[in-house]
């Protein structure tokens, strides 16, 4: 299954059981998810496929055995695969989960007795649940594709730019360029003034935010001069946070054209005046500058 994302590691002369599993993104009117709070931690609606079982029918009867709702499923999300251990059966498994969206269309009685329904806001739901996958499957939900893309190009970068020493980080290419000390600075700067963008632009009708004189800044902070490891470390938190924040947006917010923007001016790949722009517009931009610069310290192809 090598197209499918990974979670967990698989231990040499470990014995995994395959176990397929079907899971339950399943949202409420107001557009929170369940999750099911047990005493092993918390999860999403679902569990083990039995044998000659579909997909949709596990969700189904597992999300009426735990939470006591009947649900049908109404789309895949995606597929992923967990190596885990359960510590009461002592055994290691090899989960192979399908996630689908579902939603109610009536409610049973709960068969489980310790399993608790919770209804979270998807960025909260993200933060509770405990296996890796289910994490992944909401944002996979949620969350537009230059989230996943943040996310990915940071992990990726963050090991990239560890791995340049010290001295190399302060030495410029030429006279008049950055070096990388100051390149991941001006990051930081972008993701300090976009971090406000993306939260007040939810309050706002226009997209219409001051701008910064990204040289002074840099020179004005002295990255220059900074530790190499700990703005790197800086720059991926920050980043990681900034996945949460994106996430966390509304789509009728995120999608909501604005007829007054000031993209033109502030925006990397620009928006013409006289066209609508969208947050999500401001939020795709964000991610292309950031790997714009990156391609500055690493190279063209660094993540191919």
């Amino acid at each position: 299954m090598p197209d499918l994302p990974v979670f967990g590691t698989k231990l040499d002369g470990v014995e995994y059981v395959v176990r397929p599993s079907a899971y339950a993104l399943l949202p409420n009117e107001a557009g929170d998810l369940a999750v099911m709070r047990t005493p092993k931690g918390h999860f999403l609606p679902g569990g083990g496929v039995e044998p000659g079982e579909s997909v949709e029918a596990a969700v189904a009867r597992e999300t009426r055995e735990e939470a006591g709702l009947v649900v049908e499923a109404t789309r895949t999300i995606g597929e992923a695969v967990e190596f885990t251990r359960a510590l009461d059966e002592d055994a290691w498994y090899q989960k192979v989960s399908t996630f689908v969206g579902a939603r109610v269309v009536g409610h049973a009685d709960a068969a489980e007795p310790d399993h608790e329904l919770l209804w979270l806001p998807p960025a909260r739901a993200a933060d509770a649940l405990t296996p890796p996958s289910h994490v992944w499957a909401v944002a996979r939900l949620v969350a537009p594709p230059y989230v996943a893309r943040l996310r990915a190009v940071v992990a990726a970068a963050e090991r990239a730019l560890g791995a340049i020493a010290d001295d190399d980080s302060a030495r410029r290419p030429a006279p008049d360029t950055w070096s990388p000390r100051e390149v991941i600075g001006h990051l930081v700067d972008s993701a300090a003034n976009n971090h406000g963008r993306f939260v007040r632009a939810q309050h706002q009708d226009d997209l219409v935010f001051p701008g910064y004189a990204q040289d002074a800044w840099v020179d004005a902070q002295r990255y220059a001069d900074a530790p190499w490891r700990e703005l790197v470390a800086l720059w991926a938190l920050y980043n990681r946070h900034l996945a949460r924040v994106m996430t966390a947006v509304p789509a009728s917010e995120r999608d909501r054209p604005r007829a007054r923007h000031n993209l033109h001016e502030i925006g990397w790949r620009t928006v013409p005046a006289h066209e609508p722009a969208t947050l999500g517009d401001l939020m795709a931009d964000y991610v292309e500058h950031l790997e714009h610069h990156l391609r500055q310290i690493l190279g063209p192809d660094w993540d191919r």
